[in-house]
């Protein structure tokens, strides 16, 4: 049987529903099972248009019984954004993550948002697992979707992430600039065409996972 890529859409009443009536996005950038300790450590990206939203999101989340810790790993705020990064450690037991293990299956991501649950998943066989997931009534969607199109959005390179982390340090998103293009070539030792270009570059990466990203769910709803 071949391996297919797969978007499954979740419902879980939990801290997510209440990303349902907000602008609220939750990014599950990574997530470890420790099954000798039966918890999962993870790295979550809320993003928000307000503080409110993030702090209403994470008082929620700390009152959700399976969550056992939560810690800000960093945050950045600006007018009409804000990014917070946590991690969390949460019981494994009964979890959506501990039935893709014991059904072979390759997490890849999980987004929240609107209230459901969009977990990116990669096997050849997930038959035993939609039958789970539909006996707890957790499971609203299933779409395969093209894996050549996810392995396409290539991630940046060492150097692109280098330059894109002190770009970011030294206010060169910022508004207004914290640098100039000038001085952020000097700062990385490259010509200011050069720079240009890798910036460019950087943004259409960062712009084509997005819009994938945002295309992948839209096909789902």
């Amino acid at each position: 049987m071949p391996i297919q890529t797969t978007v499954m859409v979740i419902e879980h009443d939990d801290w997510s529903v209440f990303t349902r009536d907000t602008g609220v996005k939750a990014t599950v950038e990574s997530s470890i099972p420790i099954p000798s300790l039966g918890i999962k450590r993870s790295v979550v990206n809320i993003n928000a248009s307000s503080i409110g939203e993030v702090k209403e999101l994470m008082r929620r989340i700390k009152e959700f019984r399976q969550v056992k810790a939560m810690n800000v790993l960093d945050k950045h705020v600006s007018r009409n954004n804000v990014t917070v990064t946590l991690s969390t450690i949460r019981v494994l037991n009964n979890s959506v993550l501990e039935l893709l293990l014991n059904n072979n299956v390759y997490y890849y991501r999980e987004l929240i948002t609107s209230g459901l649950e969009y977990w990116l998943v990669v096997a050849s066989d997930l038959s035993n697992l939609i039958r789970e997931l539909r006996e707890r009534a957790w499971l609203r969607i299933i779409k395969n979707t093209n894996v050549n199109a996810l392995l396409s959005n290539a991630p940046l390179t060492r150097r692109e992430t280098q330059i894109l982390k002190v770009a970011y340090e030294t206010g060169y998103f910022n508004w207004p600039r914290g640098i100039s293009l000038s001085q952020l070539a000097s700062k990385l030792s490259i010509s200011k065409a050069t720079l240009a270009e890798e910036l460019r570059s950087i943004e259409r990466k960062l712009v084509q996972m997005e819009l994938y990203r945002d295309n992948l769910l839209n096909q789902t709803r």
